[in-house]
């Protein structure tokens, strides 16, 4: 009886050595996959910071465009209006030289 008793202990101790493994492989484990969660929750803000960072840029960049974009257009808009000035011009100049022809050729008759 007393050596079923002892065995029996001794199975019971391995038992216990072998959960107590376990429990501790459990615990790196967790110990582990706790560490690689700090590690991606670390890499996702600093995801989130370039990509924050990023955008203000490209916000900027947008703005830049939207105001050159203005600005071209104004001076388009400004070409066009002095390229209208110049066919008037160029109307009024041939209007006074057909004038001044036929006044001449009036005061010729004349």
């Amino acid at each position: 009886a007393a050596s079923s008793v002892a065995g029996g202990t001794a199975e019971g101790s391995e038992a216990d050595d072998s959960v107590s493994e376990r429990l501790n492989l459990i615990k790196d484990l967790v110990k582990e996959m706790n560490k690689k969660d700090d590690e991606i929750k670390s890499l996702r803000i600093e995801r989130v910071s370039y990509l924050s960072e990023r955008l203000m840029l490209l916000e900027n960049e947008n703005q830049e465009l939207d105001s050159f974009k203005s600005q071209n257009r104004d001076e388009n808009r400004e070409s066009k209006q002095l390229s209208e000035i110049g066919v008037l011009q160029s109307r009024v100049t041939c209007a006074n030289v057909a004038m001044d022809g036929s006044k001449s050729t009036f005061y010729k008759a004349g």
